[in-house]
């Protein structure tokens, strides 16, 4: 149960930095492209 939950977490961090990297990235190129 315990495990469960920090993988859920885990995950969730995971994919918050993923996410949180690609929308850099979009506002990055489209810094570049304007």
């Amino acid at each position: 149960m315990v495990v469960s939950r920090d993988l859920n977490c885990g995950r969730g961090r995971v994919f918050g930095r993923v996410a949180f990297i690609a929308v850099a990235d979009i506002m990055n190129a489209i810094a570049v492209t304007a």
